[in-house]
């Protein structure tokens, strides 16, 4: 059963990087070397799209970290967005570790009091409404209310920056009193921070802040796993403001940028071939299954996919091929719901008869590699059942008259082409499907899936 909902990847506690496609080990080894000698503290942005694996990727670093008696936690930050502050969330990931000191917890509750929105809500609805017999009373009304509002607010200004110090403090104390001292552990401690650019604007950057102001001790470092272009739009919505300068505000707050490597799709498609057991379904007349993962890298680089839509494709690619009785046909399968999922429009052309034969070869072609004398007979072969879907072929005449030879295309490519042509459009003995059967199953399953 194919599992849609998950990216899910066995890793063994004991050899965190055996089932990594991507060469990421080297990465994870050079990022341990350099954050495990940050006892100062720090907070590091991870930086790659999503959909590219980095979940993935900090759950492998956690593993290759404990085995060197390193702490980590993990905070998936958009889990928590509901919340109003994440403080406590993020306090209670070091809880589950160790038990909070009462210093700690009673810090924290001089931190979130509200000191002054009653008060200022008092003050609003007085001004608004009150009944002064004169102008001068309203006047005296309004200075001594001033005078006592900006006594109190001072006054809880200064007991939160007392409580705010005093947290960090006992924070401080209680890592290395509970932490430093076990001989079985490693500092700093490492805290991962997920999902962070996909939670709610205002929670994001309350995470940002907690981070900065209460978190800033000696010997723990911040991992944010972050789509940095979203995390930054997201700062640009909080604020209200598209031409603010939110790469400069984010810097305030993060101490040193990582860049995730973007990984090589070929190596990734090669190991989610074999992963959904599709490998027999890409045998594609004339092409290898290597041949086929080549055009499935190449749309995958023209479309920028990421490691997601790449892993759905081929889940997809192996219901679709396993659940209908079309397993002699499922090259073209294959590559019509390649089309359905990343080329939507030339499948439109196809399905509404929309072209012909010449301007289909030129969008065609633009979809495999440059080698093109690889292709031409593949391509011949889906050209050829959509000219005989959409009575485009006479198969009275010569495939050569078919289409002629581009100026682009050598001798060899172009009997290839028509040699493909001929295959599926006179289709002889039967063995061919007809286009409408194929897209018809391609639709009926786009129809029943939500993916």
């Amino acid at each position: 059963m194919v599992d849609f909902n998950s990216l899910t990847i066995a890793i063994p506690e004991n050899n965190p990087f055996k089932n990594d496609k991507l060469n990421r080990e080297p990465v994870a080894r050079m990022l341990k070397n350099i954050l495990t000698k940050y006892y100062k503290g720090a907070v590091v942005s991870l930086d790659s799209p999503w959909g590219t694996g980095k979940t993935t990727f900090i759950r492998m670093f956690s593993c290759l970290l404990r085995q060197e008696h390193f702490v980590t936690l993990h905070f998936n930050a958009w889990e928590s967005d509901y919340a109003d502050d994440p403080l406590c969330a993020l306090l209670s990931e070091l809880g589950k570790r160790k038990k909070l000191p009462e210093t700690i917890k009673s810090n924290l509750g001089r931190i979130l009091i509200a000191g002054t929105s009653e008060i200022a809500k008092g003050f609003v609805k007085k001004l608004s409404g009150v009944e002064c017999d004169s102008v001068q009373d309203a006047i005296k009304a309004s200075i001594d209310e001033c005078a006592t509002i900006g006594g109190e607010t001072l006054q809880a200004y200064n007991e939160k920056k007392k409580g705010l110090n005093d947290f960090k403090d006992s924070l401080s104390d209680f890592i290395a009193n509970s932490f430093s001292k076990d001989e079985k552990c490693q500092l700093p401690i490492i805290f991962f921070i997920d999902e962070l650019d996909r939670c709610n604007p205002h929670y994001a950057i309350k995470v940002l802040e907690r981070l900065k102001h209460c978190f800033s001790i000696p010997d723990i470092v911040f991992i944010l796993s972050i789509d940095k272009t979203h995390l930054l739009n997201s700062i640009k919505g909080y604020f209200h403001s598209p031409d603010m300068n939110a790469e400069e505000y984010l810097r305030r707050f993060i101490d040193v940028e990582f860049h995730l490597p973007i990984p090589d799709n070929k190596v990734y498609c090669e190991y989610l071939a074999e992963k959904f057991d599709v490998k027999h379904f890409l045998k594609f007349d004339g092409i290898n299954d290597d041949e086929i993962n080549e055009i499935i890298v190449n749309v995958a680089n023209q479309n920028e996919l990421s490691l997601r839509q790449l892993e759905k494709f081929y889940g997809h690619l192996y219901i679709i091929c396993s659940s209908f009785s079309i397993k002699d046909h499922a090259q073209y399968v294959a590559f019509f719901l390649l089309l359905l999922k990343f080329k939507p429009l030339i499948l439109d052309g196809i399905k509404h008869k929309k072209y012909n034969i010449a301007d289909l070869y030129r969008d065609l072609i633009n979809i495999f590699p440059n080698s093109m004398d690889d292709y031409n007979y593949f391509i011949g072969q889906i050209i050829g059942l959509y000219g005989r879907y959409a009575h485009l072929i006479n198969t009275r005449k010569a495939p050569e008259e078919w289409i002629s030879q581009d100026e682009t295309m050598t001798d060899d490519s172009y009997q290839m082409l028509y040699s493909g042509m001929k295959l599926t459009a006179i289709d002889s003995i039967g063995f061919h499907p007809r286009l409408e059967s194929v897209l018809s199953h391609i639709y009926l399953y786009s129809m029943i899936t939500k993916n």
